[in-house]
């Protein structure tokens, strides 16, 4: 048991420490996740706000070049239908000089033709530049294109248009410039740009072509670019996690990047800030490890130590519970050991002390019992002594009443049985000698019979004193004429029944349980109101036992056991008397209305009398 309850303990204290340990890991945990992410966020916040400022730069070189030509467009000329428009070529050149317009600038008609452009050579009409002509001239707003490509051969382009109208509000023309996307201008934005060792800035065009940054001026492969177009298309700043390609030594190099996009006012594009997703998220991704390599080593680690506390308290608790054990066991010798000057060291010093206590405590009740046993023997002795002596008192008054009883019977019969006998005979001597003296002999008859019921009661007298049967027949013989001679004058029907070999008993059984029957059938006799009465004598090896059973009125033996002398109940008392001093039982056995049995039980095989309980029943 100790040890499931040490266990129990432990196993508590190791759980308890555990949970809280686990909750300190969980919200550990839980702010770590909540700092890895917070990071991660302002990563991808930052990578926002960069390509969002790139852009805002973009926009405003766009818009300044835009505005450049707008004050141009103001010193436009007009032919005399309106519709002609012209523009002094010192303008021009001015423009080119002061705008990214590194592919020249020029003056388009209302049909998209080329009327005039600085420098002239370099400024061709170019069919992909035409659908940009048609959206500026049918919008009458500025158009700034994607890049496109005026030959096989030419490097990529970007035009900005901007509508040309007359003193009516009419759209009569297009002033722009072409812009080489290499141009150093915008590279100078886009790599002004360093982000790590793996960051890069691209400017890209609503189709994902690439307008600085890298991989600007190559040939179009969409293949790995697809989705540069769906970022830049919905045209809202945002960030995310992306699967990136590019050229990396004639081959195609795909990893997952942070991308922060933002487009450009004033143009169909986007700025990209791009970085490898590895040593963007580095410091959240190593915050995540250090939380995880670390955190659960430390909780592994707490549990141990907390282990190791649990059993440094329970091991001195189970030695406690071992040492309180063997006291309670009455183990009150081995001492409580020693356990340190804390509260399980003074706990286990209270033990001790405790421990003492009882020693001396069960050393004086020992004493005292000793004391005590030796008292009750002494006692136990006196008793005994005395009831042997009144056992013994008892049995020489019973043997002194049977003594006195033969001397009065044997005088009765020797002396005034023998008197009146005589008398007897004189009288019917004096009869026969009067025979003639008829009155005479009437009073001489009336003495005898006198004299013939006296000596009748004299030896009704003598037998109820100690009858002769007993002596020379036995228990058998004196019982049944016993019962006869004073049940059946009564008018009660009697039975006796025997069983087992009639032999004779020792003299004091058979005297005893002769008084005991008669008092049981003077009973009958006095008090039962019976009509048949049954009595049964058994007589195997070892045991006599003896009844006497009626059908009369029957009685309450409780009432009589609490109330003997007012019930009538001394002769039952004395009986249970005589039959205890044989180590015999009397039950009596009784209801009202239903008769009365009274058994009696007395062993044959005895080394001597002893008193017993003289009043105990017998269960049946």
């Amino acid at each position: 048991m100790l040890p499931e309850v040490r266990s129990s303990l432990a196993l508590r204290m190791i759980i308890l420490a555990g949970t809280g340990l686990f909750a300190a890991f969980a919200l550990f945990a839980g702010l770590s996740t909540w700092t890895v992410d917070e990071a991660m966020q302002r990563t991808l916040e930052e990578r926002r706000i960069l390509a969002r400022a790139v852009a805002d730069r973009v926009a405003y070189l766009i818009q300044h070049n835009l505005d450049t030509l707008q004050e141009v467009s103001v010193a436009a000329q007009f032919g005399p239908g309106r519709a002609e428009v012209t523009l002094p070529r010192p303008a021009l050149h001015d423009v080119y000089l002061r705008t990214i317009f590194s592919g020249g600038v020029y003056l388009l008609d209302a049909n998209g033709e080329v009327l005039l452009a600085e420098p002239a050579a370099q400024v061709t009409p170019t069919a992909a530049r035409q659908p940009y002509v048609t959206r500026a001239l049918e919008a009458g707003k500025p158009v700034v294109s994607d890049v496109y490509y005026a030959g096989p051969s030419s490097p990529p382009l970007l035009s900005a248009l901007i509508p040309v109208r007359n003193d009516l509000g009419d759209v009569v023309g297009l002033l722009g410039g072409d812009v080489h996307a290499t141009d150093r201008r915008l590279e100078e934005i886009v790599h002004a740009i360093a982000i790590g060792g793996t960051g890069y800035v691209q400017l890209v065009d609503s189709t994902g072509k690439i307008i600085a940054g890298r991989g600007a001026g190559q040939p179009p492969d969409p293949a790995p670019r697809y989705h540069l177009a769906d970022l830049v298309l919905p045209r809202q700043a945002g960030v995310g996690t992306y699967q990136g390609c590019h050229d990396a030594g004639g081959g195609l190099a795909c990893q997952d990047e942070v991308i922060g996009f933002a487009p450009v006012s004033g143009a169909p594009w986007a700025v990209l800030v791009r970085q490898a997703a590895v040593e963007a998220l580095l410091p959240a991704n190593r915050l995540r490890q250090i939380t995880l390599f670390a955190g659960l080593p430390l909780f592994l680690i707490s549990l141990a130590v907390a282990w190791a506390t649990a059993r440094s308290v329970v091991r001195p608790l189970g030695l406690l519970a071992r040492s309180a054990a063997g006291i309670a066991g009455g183990d009150l010798r081995s001492p409580v050991p020693a356990l340190g000057e804390d509260e399980i060291g003074h706990l286990a010093r209270t033990f001790e002390q405790m421990r003492l206590r009882l020693q001396d405590s069960h050393q004086h009740i020992q004493g005292w019992n000793a004391e005590l046993e030796e008292r009750v023997r002494q006692r136990t002795l006196q008793l005994e002594e005395q009831e042997n002596v009144r056992r013994e008192l008892l049995r020489k008054v019973i043997s002194a009443q049977e003594e006195e009883r033969r001397r009065i019977a044997r005088e009765l019969h020797d002396d005034t049985s023998q008197s009146l006998a005589a008398l007897i005979v004189a009288v019917e001597t004096a009869a026969l000698a009067v025979a003639t003296a008829e009155p005479a002999l009437q009073r001489l008859t009336t003495v005898r019979s006198l004299a013939v019921q006296i000596l009748d009661g004299v030896h009704e007298l003598i037998f109820d004193l100690r009858p002769s049967l007993l002596d020379d027949l036995g228990l058998v013989a004196a019982l049944r004429w016993y019962a006869e001679s004073r049940l059946q004058p009564a008018g009660l029907d009697v039975s006796v029944e025997t069983s087992g070999a009639e032999r004779r008993l020792p003299p004091e059984v058979e005297t005893t349980l002769f008084r005991a029957l008669q008092e049981a059938i003077t009973n009958v006799v006095r008090h039962a109101g019976a009509e048949t009465v049954v009595l049964r004598l058994e007589m195997p090896d070892d045991l006599v036992v003896a009844e006497v059973e009626d059908d009369g009125r029957g009685f309450d033996p409780a009432a009589v056991h609490r109330e003997p002398g007012k019930m009538g109940g001394l002769g039952l008392l004395g009986m249970a008397e005589r039959i205890g001093l044989l180590k015999g039982q009397m039950a009596v056995v009784s209801r009202p209305g239903h008769g009365t049995r009274v058994r009696f039980e007395v062993p044959i095989a005895m080394e001597g009398l002893s008193s017993g309980d003289n009043s105990r029943a017998l269960s049946r």
